[in-house]
């Protein structure tokens, strides 16, 4: 019976070394893969930083940008106010001196005097 069970043992062996074989093959792989996506994540996470800090940046800017046009729009609202109130009392300053020349011209018809 043990000279059967030799035959059968040895069989047996080989199989569990084909399958020995076949399982560090399969770890083997999954190494190499693991390693390449490794690498690739890791790659892929740098990139990721690489565009936050791209988009950080960009919105630094836009801030920035809309402080200053915030800043531009009130100067030119007090630059339109100054040229308002400016236009203003030229008008008023053209009426007057109106005034005074058509007094003027009254005071010289009344007086007689000849230009």
């Amino acid at each position: 019976m043990i000279l059967k069970l030799v035959p059968r043992v040895m069989e047996l062996q080989s199989q569990l070394q084909e399958w020995t074989e076949w399982a560090n093959q399969k770890v083997m792989q999954a190494a190499r893969r693991l390693s390449k996506d490794k690498a690739e994540l890791k790659t892929l996470l740098l990139e990721k930083e690489e565009a936050s800090g791209q988009i950080e940046r960009v919105n630094a800017v836009v801030h920035r940008l809309e402080v200053e046009n915030a800043a531009i729009r009130r100067e030119m609202e007090a630059a339109k106010l100054r040229a308002t109130e400016s236009s203003s009392s030229c008008q008023e300053q053209m009426e007057q001196a109106k005034v005074v020349q058509n007094q003027l011209e009254i005071l010289v018809k009344e007086q007689g005097i000849c230009t």
